[in-house]
């Protein structure tokens, strides 16, 4: 059962997913990301794209949002006023473990990033014990093959705008539906 998880040095810890989600807006796509931001890697194409969208469809404004979990740097910020993002981009700040897993489950949809294939970072591994949907900006290599594995992702390269605002309406639409795909319980589990 759940209660005689193994921890193992990559994956996620059952217990912290027992916490009841809380039950975000109706009707409205929650987006959050995890983690810190470091050298290049950015929110920078992810927003541009979601702006872009929110440009094409303006239907859509007040429709998603976009979380990021974590500390946070002042030229994202900037880029997020910038792009006129202040109503629909959140910067929430480091949060306590429990806190963040409690953002991650409240989540519709949970974007990854990842410009290198050779870090495995154990984010990954809880966005996976979610068993939420998952939008990973990517290149190609090990950690896109395991993401497309989960059954639950949309993958785009990491730079690439005009993908990412495809990947955003698709999203959108499946969310509209109630037919956002979840990563199964035997994908999770591997990694529990």
């Amino acid at each position: 059962g759940y209660h005689d998880v193994a921890i193992v040095s990559q994956g996620f810890d059952e217990e912290d997913f027992s916490v009841k989600e809380r039950p975000s807006q109706p009707g409205m796509m929650n987006i959050v990301h995890a983690g810190t931001f470091y050298a290049g890697r950015n929110p920078s194409t992810l927003l541009h794209a979601f702006a872009n969208v929110l440009q094409a469809q303006p239907n859509l404004r007040g429709r998603i949002k976009v979380s990021f979990v974590g500390n946070s740097r002042e030229s994202d910020r900037k880029l997020v006023k910038k792009l006129r993002l202040q109503s629909e981009v959140s910067f929430l700040g480091y949060l306590e473990h429990r806190d963040c897993v409690r953002h991650l489950q409240s989540a519709d949809v949970l974007w990854f990033i990842m410009d290198d294939d050779s870090s495995s970072p154990g984010k990954l591994y809880e966005y996976f014990g979610c068993r939420k949907a998952i939008l990973a900006s990517i290149i190609e290599g090990y950690t896109k093959q395991l993401i497309e594995g989960s059954g639950a992702a949309i993958c785009v390269p990491p730079k690439d705008v005009q993908s990412h605002e495809n990947a955003i309406v698709e999203l959108f639409s499946l969310f509209e539906k109630k037919k956002l795909p979840h990563v199964s319980e035997d994908f999770a589990n591997r990694f529990s």
